[in-house]
């Protein structure tokens, strides 16, 4: 009988408010001792999640601020909250770029608001705050404003083309990786190449899916059985590293 793979102790990447069983998954994490980075898609969501007392204090479910690309440019009236929100945040996300909007009013608007927020970061002496960050069709741009700076800039569920990946593990990115990129022979591939030293686990839940359903807490065992498997490492194995890279990204290591 196989054993079932080791989990991972944290979530870099997940849409807590966005389950309609919201309680339920922050109790799972909460029992399961998992860091979760509960990103949010404009400060108004983060703003009444915080104030629903959902998310205790102390809560190891981190809810953060963030404004997502395809919110724009409806929501950009909103960023001067998310950037009074950095002072106190030591995560954001999501934010980022998307591709799949190609007017030019939307993409303007989403370079304004990823622009201040970088110029914000700096202002504040905060370069290496971390960011949880979209990307889709745009990955080359991204990280052409990204500039080669912002250690803490983590690429969530990347899809980038060959040359844009180089780019990203040149520069020493961190990836974020959810169980639907293991199950695509596309994500496989992308994982495959992933430096092993500058990898962590995302659940993307409920937009990721995994079995037919919204990702959950438990599934970081399919990601470690894909890697252990495209790594040719021990399943063990890959859940400590995992682990230690999410110290290392934290400033706990």
């Amino acid at each position: 009988m196989r054993l079932v793979a080791p989990r991972v102790n944290h979530d870099a990447h997940c849409h807590v408010a966005d389950f309609a069983d919201a309680l339920a998954v922050i109790n799972a994490y909460e029992s399961a001792e998992i860091d979760t980075v509960c990103v949010t898609v404009h400060p108004a969501q983060f703003d009444a999640l915080t104030a629903s007392g959902l998310v205790e204090a102390g809560s190891r479910v981190r809810v953060v601020p963030g404004l997502h690309p395809a919110e724009l440019p409806a929501a950009e009236d909103q960023l001067s909250r998310l950037l009074e929100l950095i002072d106190v945040a030591p995560w954001v996300g999501e934010i980022g770029l998307d591709g799949v909007d190609d007017a030019l009013e939307t993409q303007a608007s989403q370079r304004r608001v990823l622009s201040a927020v970088l110029e914000a970061c700096v202002k504040r002496g905060e370069p290496e705050k971390r960011l949880s960050l979209h990307s889709r069709r745009t990955s080359a741009a991204l990280l052409a404003m990204l500039d080669g700076y912002f250690p803490g800039a983590v690429l969530h569920w990347f899809s980038g083309d060959a040359k844009t990946l180089e780019r990203a593990i040149t520069e020493r990115r961190w990836f974020s990786v959810n169980p639907a990129m293991a199950a695509s022979r596309t994500g496989r591939q992308m994982l495959r190449e992933l430096p092993r030293d500058r990898v962590v686990y995302e659940s993307d839940g409920p937009y990721a899916w995994c079995s037919g359903r919204p990702a959950r807490p438990s599934d970081s065992g399919v990601v470690v059985t894909a890697l252990a498997s495209l790594w040719e490492m021990r399943e063990p194995e890959v859940a400590g590293t995992l682990n230690v890279n999410w110290s290392m990204l934290n400033g706990r290591a």
